[in-house]
């Protein structure tokens, strides 16, 4: 049980992950199978710990801030569906508190290197077999949508950045350099706001860490000058701050 407790927030991770792609057709049986694994999880001892509430106050809150809006101000809106959605918020919060208090450094280290990874390998399939990566259109690079891929490269790109090896930099720099590419050729706003976040967040105002992210824009910007690289969301940011979009 202590397994299942432990891996079951991070194989529900993957399995979101490949919901969002084009590449691993899973169908819907592993969402019911781990709303099935939430709700047993949801009658364990760990979830109804005064020193777990502790920990994770605002996924208790959101949880019974759904719940009491189903049932509230949203009754007009009860149907089987929308039950079926609470549920998987529900269960999903549950999964989220059980696993993360098992083994929070497994989760806090390591399950963001090998999300980054998985990623990676999706973005890497989505380039290889992709067509007209220079064409300005919005690319999905192994997505289902253009949205998921700017918001998940970003994940990717902080994974990244925030957990460095120097000992295998050349590789996490690649993962880095695919990711921000991919940011920008999904070329969603949200997702690049993210990432101007994200650095922000990286930087801690830190004046060396500053010129460093300063250097990499400029170096970034200087490539896509002079090899007429044409990503689609460079163009969205022109056009956003002239007012065209």
């Amino acid at each position: 049980m202590k397994f299942l407790k432990k891996y079951i927030l991070f194989a529900f991770l993957i399995e979101n992950l490949f919901m969002q792609t084009y590449v691993v057709q899973l169908g819907m049986w592993p969402f019911y199978i781990t709303c099935g694994i939430g709700l047993v999880l949801m009658f364990s001892k760990e979830f109804w710990s005064k020193d777990t509430y502790l920990k994770c106050k605002p996924m208790y809150l959101l949880a019974l801030i759904y719940i009491l809006y189903q049932f509230t101000i949203g009754v007009d809106t009860i149907t089987p569906r929308s039950l079926l959605y609470l549920l998987a918020k529900v269960t999903t919060f549950v999964i989220v508190v059980v696993s993360v208090v098992t083994d929070w450094q497994f989760y806090a280290r390591k399950v963001p290197v090998y999300f980054m990874f998985v990623v990676f390998a999706v973005l890497l399939y989505g380039i290889i077999t992709g067509n007209g990566l220079n064409s300005g259109e919005r690319l999905k690079l192994g997505f289902g949508n253009v949205n998921s891929t700017s918001s998940i490269a970003a994940i990717c790109f902080a994974s990244a950045v925030f957990f460095w090896k120097k000992k295998h930099a050349w590789i996490y720099a690649i993962v880095a350099v695919v990711s921000l590419f991919a940011v920008f050729a999904g070329g969603s706003r949200n997702g690049m706001f993210s990432l101007a976040i994200i650095m922000l967040v990286w930087t801690g105002l830190s004046v060396k860490k500053v010129v460093y992210a300063g250097i990499v824009l400029f170096m970034m910007w200087g490539v896509i000058n002079v090899l007429h690289v044409n990503l689609a969301g460079v163009g969205r940011i022109k056009d956003t701050i002239e007012g065209i979009e």
